[in-house]
């Protein structure tokens, strides 16, 4: 082949590449270039934009190209006149499957090509790229680097014909000297992109698969003699005092020197510092020069000292400015003053103990794919701020390089991730032994154990590393992720510690290290775990913790690993007994509807202070805009809808926000969870609340303001606003009086207390008065019944109440107070609500039904073939008794019900009263029998259910809610943090979110009213004295329909308003990709009780 085979050669991952070093913008003077103000610089040539490009779909079709342009002796693609009319054109940067070419492929984990390492296929899709460019010499910074920011999979480059360099490992910066390349005037650069290269085992991450030029290309002109790299370290003493010191190497390794000058936030000096060169400067290796991989080596340090230092937090992101000044040529970098520590198993900073409030964020856009610009980088950081995260894991691998200091600006911690996962070498062909222990033993047999990928896996890091190792956000270095475990995350983990001890060092993947043989854990600062289960979570703090997690996975299977050893790992026990600090690297999967566990992972977080915190897996919904269908709604594609093979469909959607950002409820959910302040207790008797501090670095008084509003019967009814708060210390606990919100609580309603914690100073992203979280208080009154449920119940008067039987039906009918008509129908063979209407208009166009069935949610991905299995999604009533009584206070109606699937046996038994009043009032009681015995048959349990409770078809004319119950959000048994006990209307189109992947959305719990209403009628729905309260939702689609349908575009309205009254329903959990639904969330009970009134009604 023409074309050099580094792309397969284990050997070969980088050929003319500069060594790796921190990032930086030079210029000539002193300027401001952080983020895209780097353009600004007089040192730097963007390229990009567009250039004329041409998809092949094997490289060899381009090397057949080369071949027939020498033979006829004519420019090939790479050459100096080679005529580009032919070619199409495509932006710089971009991904080519955005623009039509390949195809786009989701997948999780498994590669997208046969698991042959490091051996692709042979035909590789491919990309040639050219562009012509103009370029000038600067005499005082003669030398030219080119850099490329992110390619994937693997480049070659040529300028002006001559063959320039190879590169690999999509999501680092890779550097060529390209002075002797270059000539005054016109140039040509030419740069062949393939699909798939040998480190594309090593890019396994769960994403879409893209390629091509999807960062920044540009020119920097540097001087000759000059800063290669430098290091900053900061230090704290105990007085305050702080110590900035930078190591710097040099080009040629010569030094020169350096004026260093520290600044303030308001550009005022501090400090200042002349370069001492020290006595163990040396040059690195060439051979390792080459290799673009050696280790930083100091020549040169300057020295700053800072009294009464102001420290680098998370919540209160200062930042120095630091000027490295030289003869041709300016350095301005940020620096923040901090120090990261773990004592006695706590992770600290500055100190202090901290909570990682986190998530994982991948370079996703419906429309541009991996290709992020700094607005869109920017839009991601402020909608993670205003909601409360303050920590992001760059799953997983290093975002831009441009990018971290707008980290450092606002205020995140950051977990750098390497560009490293090999996830798919777990699902080689094991023959019977196919189960999940058993591929977990082998995991790292092909790559993670295997010492012929240490050096591949080696330059990750180090390119990692060495990049952002100036970056005050970045306080966890992470080798990768989900690659098992061995020799080269060993080798990775000692390099990483001995290169950089000042920040912590993660990998998830030594937790699945077993007794295959002694692992070296002796480098890993953090205890890592993805989706851990609460129970283990809990016992990892407990004296015999591993044992007791060990029992929990044993119970009932067998031994994990060939060699039988113990279910709690070798990486488990060395965590264990080094006490290592637990973070969660991935929890609460917020996939769809979800998550439902956060507030509970959230206590087992605040009670243990070893317990870091952890990340939500994911920041976004990823999916391919396909543009808008004739009615207007947007059509959203993920996997398998490019009829790629492997895909894993919809399992791309699981973030916090939609693809195009608009918050999911789950990120309203995750910001009033981890908000920054709690109320810990409530004295109703003296109007007091002692408010608690969450936050780890800030006074409350110094951010927050509070107000505080009582709501009766889900109105406001009396609000105060506390502007100034006593001293709360971060952690600490005050009182706070509330009398005037006291002396208005009534004797009777439905009474609640919300305590809003508002911004006392703005930021960038978050004007003054911006709310980040609240409590809800529930207010004892003497007659707590909410009072619009109470008139529905107190409803009297009326004809008399006349019946009509037949074999078929139960007919009742009457007329209210005001003489209007009601008549009513009971199904004698379901036992359920037939007919309801009221002044000549029928209120159902469908029987009522008993409903125990949902449209599953991603989070119910593994309980549902069990609902499925059992029948849940086709159940049918039966009556099997039905009894008529008459009173003088109306009609009951008593029903024995049946429900059973076919070819199922019964799963349940209701016994149903219908009671009918002169008023038009209809009271209901539902009491469910599950597991009913069956002759002959053991009495074998049935799965918990999805939900129990009636369905109602309303004309859809009937459009217009109001409910007294928690929203506005959707809201259920563990997802209900964001949602509050409030009086709320909407219209039925309002009430569901469109997840990407239809599911159940859009109900309310803890209702004890409810009104639709629509066309000149209405029902009210009401909890009776003594019931507990309901769930109630109201959408324009049935849950069949929701069920059946891959995509929420193809959704089809039901003729209906569907309304779903419930007695409960099962909880959200995250066990799309977490632990099973925690217990005391699952509808399991053996007996479930349930009342309701309905009050059909003419406005």
């Amino acid at each position: 082949m023409f074309i050099p085979p580094y792309y397969h050669d284990l050997s070969v991952s980088h050929e003319g590449c500069l060594p790796t070093h921190a990032y930086f913008m030079p210029a000539s003077r002193p300027m401001d270039l952080i983020g895209e103000r780097r353009a600004a610089s007089d040192r730097i040539q963007l390229l990009t934009g567009k250039w004329a490009f041409r998809y092949h779909d094997s490289i060899y079709d381009v090397d057949e190209e080369i071949a027939s342009a020498r033979f006829a002796g004519e420019p090939a693609f790479f050459d100096e006149g080679f005529d580009l009319s032919s070619l199409a054109s495509i932006p710089v940067p971009s991904c080519w499957q955005m623009f039509g070419y390949g195809r786009h492929q989701y997948s999780s984990s498994s590669y997208p090509f046969p698991v042959d390492p490091p051996n692709v296929p042979a035909d590789v899709a491919c990309g040639v790229y050219i562009r012509d460019f103009t370029w000038q010499s600067d005499e005082d910074a003669p030398r030219t680097v080119l850099a490329f920011e992110g390619v994937d999979s693997c480049f070659y480059i040529w300028l002006n014909g001559s063959f320039a360099g190879y590169s690999q490992v999509a999501h680092a910066t890779s550097e060529f000297d390209v002075t002797d390349l270059l000539h005054a005037g016109s140039n040509r650069i030419a740069v062949l992109v393939l699909q798939w290269c040998d480190g594309s085992y090593l890019e396994d991450q769960d994403k879409f698969r893209m390629s091509g030029i999807f960062r920044d290309v540009y020119l920097v002109r540097r001087p000759m003699h000059a800063i290669e790299d430098f290091f900053v370290h900061t230090s704290i003493d105990r007085t305050g005092s702080a110590a900035v010191s930078v190591e710097l190497c040099f080009t040629e390794g010569e030094p020169i020197d350096v004026h260093g000058r520290l600044l303030d936030a308001d550009g005022l000096l501090v400090a200042k510092s002349d370069c001492v060169e020290l006595e163990c400067s040396g040059q690195s290796d060439p051979a390792a020069r080459d290799a673009g991989s050696r280790a930083f080596q100091a020549q040169s340090r300057l020295e700053f000292k800072l009294l009464d230092a102001h420290l680098w937090n998370p919540e209160e992101p200062y930042l120095y400015h630091l000027e490295l000044m030289s003869e041709h040529e300016v350095i301005c970098e940020r620096v923040g003053v901090r120090a990261i520590s773990v004592n006695d198993g706590v992770v600290r900073l500055n100190g202090r103990a901290i909570k990682v409030h986190g998530v994982n964020r991948h370079d996703s856009d419906p429309q541009t794919g991996f290709c992020i610009s700094q607005q869109q980088f920017i839009r991601d950081l402020a909608l993670m701020r205003q909601h409360n995260v303050n920590a992001v894991r760059t799953s997983h691998y290093p975002n831009a390089p441009h990018f971290y200091a707008l980290f450092d600006e606002m205020g995140f911690l950051v977990m750098d991730e390497a560009d490293n996962e090999s996830h798919g070498t777990i699902d080689v062909y094991r023959g019977e032994s196919a189960s999940w222990a058993e591929a977990r033993y082998h995991w790292d047999a092909l790559i993670s154990d295997n010492p012929a990928w240490v050096e591949a896996t080696l330059d990750r890091v180090r390119r990692c590393v060495e990049r952002d190792k100036n970056r005050p956000c970045v306080v966890f270095w992470s080798m990768g992720n989900e690659c098992g475990y061995g020799q080269v995350f060993e080798r990775a983990l000692a390099w990483t510690h001995a290169f950089d001890p000042d920040r912590l060092t993660h990998y998830e993947g030594a937790h699945h290290a077993y007794d295959r043989r002694t692992f070296d854990f002796s480098n890993l600062d953090l205890y890592s775990r993805m989706y851990m289960p609460y129970d283990e979570a809990e016992a990892y703090f407990e004296c015999e913790g591993l044992r007791l997690v060990a029992e929990k996975r044993t119970a009932g299977a067998p031994d994990p690993t060939p060699g039988g050893a113990p279910c709690a790992s070798q990486g488990d026990r060395w965590a264990k007994s080094h006490q290592l600090p637990l973070i969660l690297c991935e929890f609460s999967h917020a996939m769809g509807n979800g998550p439902g566990d956060l507030e509970d992972y959230f206590k087992i977080i605040e009670r243990h202070e070893g317990f870091v915190g952890g990340f939500v897996w994911e920041w976004c919904d990823h999916a391919i805009d396909r543009g808008i269908t004739a009615e207007g709604r947007r059509i959203w594609t993920y996997g398998g809808d490019s009829g790629e093979v492997p895909d894993d469909g919809s399992f791309s959607c699981d973030g916090l926000v939609w693809p195009d950002r608009r918050p999911h409820t789950g990120l309203a959910e995750f910001k009033n969870v981890f908000r920054p302040a709690r109320v810990v207790v409530f004295d109703q008797a003296v109007g007091r609340l002692r408010l608690r501090n969450l936050l780890d670095f800030v006074d409350l008084a110094d951010v927050l303001s509070v107000v505080a509003e009582l709501r009766v019967d889900g109105e406001p009814v009396e609000k105060i606003a506390l502007e100034k708060l006593p001293r709360i210390a971060p952690h600490g606990e005050a009182t706070l009086a509330l009398p005037q919100i006291i002396s208005a609580i009534p004797r009777s309603g439905h009474a609640t207390l919300i305590v809003r914690y508002l911004l006392r100073r703005a930021d960038a992203v978050r004007p003054v008065g911006f709310e980040l979280g609240f409590d809800e208080i529930q207010i004892r009154t003497e007659d707590e019944r909410c009072a619009r449920a109470a008139k529905v119940l107190a409803a009297t008067g009326g004809a008399r109440v006349d019946v009509r039987q037949s074999a078929r039906e139960v007919v009742v009918f009457g007329a209210d107070d005001a003489g209007r008509s009601w008549r009513y129908a009971i199904d004698r063979r379901t036992g359920m609500l037939a007919r309801m209407g009221i002044a000549d208009r029928e209120l159902l166009d469908a029987p009522a039904e008993l409903n125990i069935w949902r449209a599953p949610t991603d989070n119910d991905a593994g309980v549902r073939k069990e609902w499925e299995e059992a029948g849940y999604d086709r159940v049918r009533e039966r009556c099997r008794f039905c009894s008529v009584s008459c009173s003088v206070d109306g009609v009951d109606v008593d029903c024995v019900i049946v429900l059973a699937a076919a070819f199922r046996q019964p799963m349940a038994e209701v016994h149903a009263i219908w009671s009918f009043h002169s008023s038009g009032r209809i009271d209901m009681t539902l009491d469910l029998t599950r597991d009913p015995v069956v002759p002959r048959l053991p009495r074998w349990r049935f799965p918990s259910l999805p939900r129990f409770g009636v369905r109602l078809f309303l004309p859809r004319s009937m459009k217009y809610v109001s409910y007294c119950g928690y929203g506005p959000n959707e809201s259920y048994t563990d997802k209900r943090r964001s949602s509050s006990y409030g009086l709320w209307r909407a219209r039925v189109d309002e009430l569901l979110e469109p997840y990407i992947r239809p599911q159940e959305t859009g109900s309310h719990v803890d209702c004890d009213f409810a009104r639709v209403e629509g066309a000149g009628v209405s029902l009210d729905i009401a909890m009776p004295e003594g019931a507990d309260p309901f769930s109630f939702q109201a959408l324009p689609y049935t849950q069949e329909e929701l069920t059946r349908k891959r995509h929420d575009h193809e959704l089809e309205r039901s003729p209906s308003t569907v309304v779903c009254i419930d007695r409960a329903q099962a909880g959200i959990g995250s066990a799309s990709c977490g632990p099973r639904l925690i217990e005391r969330y699952r509808l399991d009970e053996a007996r479930i009780k349930f009342r309701l009134a309905l009050m059909p009604g003419v406005m």
